[in-house]
C-alpha cells in the first residue's frame, strides 16, 4: 500500500527506508561490468551511511522492514573476491553482509569451481557476522524446472548449508532473478523466510519472498 508522499509500505514500514544492493565480485582492474574495485565498493557504501543509513542482514531486514533507512549489502555466486577483497571493506566500514551459495558449485567440492567460495570461507564469514544464504544447488533457472528438480534445487542446497556451516539457513536468492509464483510457493514449501530478486522492467512491490534488489556496478557513484 502507499503512504504519505507515495512511498510503498509494509508491515508499517516505509519500503523506500529499506535499499538492498546486489554485488557479485569485487576485484581491482577488471574489466567485467559486474564487478567492483574495493575503492569503489567503499565510496558506494560510505555515501550511502553519510546519507543515515544503518546496515543489516537480508533476513532480519525483509522479515521485519525496518523504519529508518536501512541498507543490506549482498554479493550473488559467493565468489572468492568478496571474502578476499570485499570483506576487508565492509569489515571497515562496520557492515555485515549475506552472501548467497550455490551449493554444488562450492570449491573443493564435486562439480565445485575455483571462483567459488569453499565452505572454510563461508565458515570464516559467518565467523564475521555475515549471513549465507542458498543460491540453490545448480544455480538454475528455477521457472525453467519441472517440480521434481525444483524441490530438490530448493531443499538440497538449503540442507547443504544447514549441514556443513551449522546454522539454519533461511535466505533465497533467485538465479539470475529468475522467478514466478510456482517458484515462491516452492521456495516457501522447502522452509525459506525469505527470498531476493532482481528488478526487472521495474521494481516490482516488495514481497518477503521476492524482495527487490538494485545491482550496483563500477559505473555506479
Amino acid at each position: 500500500r502507499r503512504g504519505a508522499g507515495g512511498h510503498l509500505h509494509l508491515d508499517g514500514a516505509a519500503v523506500s527506508d529499506l535499499l538492498v544492493l546486489r554485488y557479485l565480485a569485487v576485484a581491482e582492474g577488471n574489466p567485467v561490468l559486474a564487478t567492483i574495485s574495493p575503492r569503489r565498493l567503499e565510496h558506494q557504501l560510505t555515501a550511502l551511511l553519510e546519507r543515515g543509513f544503518k546496515g543489516a542482514l537480508f533476513t532480519d531486514a525483509v522479515s521485519a522492514p525496518p523504519a529508518r533507512p536501512t541498507l543490506v549489502v549482498t554479493f550473488d555466486n559467493a565468489d572468492r573476491s568478496v571474502i578476499k577483497s570485499g570483506l576487508p571493506v565492509l569489515r571497515g566500514l562496520g557492515i555485515r553482509a549475506t552472501v548467497f551459495v550455490p551449493t554444488g558449485l562450492v570449491s573443493g567440492g564435486p562439480g565445485g569451481t575455483a571462483c567459488v567460495m569453499s565452505w572454510d570461507d563461508l565458515a570464516a564469514l559467518l565467523g564475521e557476522g555475515w549471513e549465507i544464504g542458498s543460491q540453490t544447488k545448480d544455480d538454475a533457472r528455477l521457472p525453467e524446472l519441472d517440480d521434481e528438480r525444483l524441490c530438490a534445487e530448493l531443499s538440497e542446497s538449503r540442507a547443504a548449508c544447514e549441514r556443513r556451516l551449522d546454522v539454519a539457513c533461511r535466505a533465497l536468492a533467485y538465479p539470475r532473478g529468475a522467478t514466478d509464483a510456482r517458484v515462491m510457493a516452492a521456495a516457501a514449501e522447502a522452509g525459506y523466510v525469505a527470498a531476493a530478486g532482481l528488478p526487472l522492467r521495474r521494481v516490482h512491490v516488495p514481497l518477503r519472498l521476492n524482495w527487490p534488489r538494485i545491482l550496483f556496478s563500477s559505473r555506479d557513484t
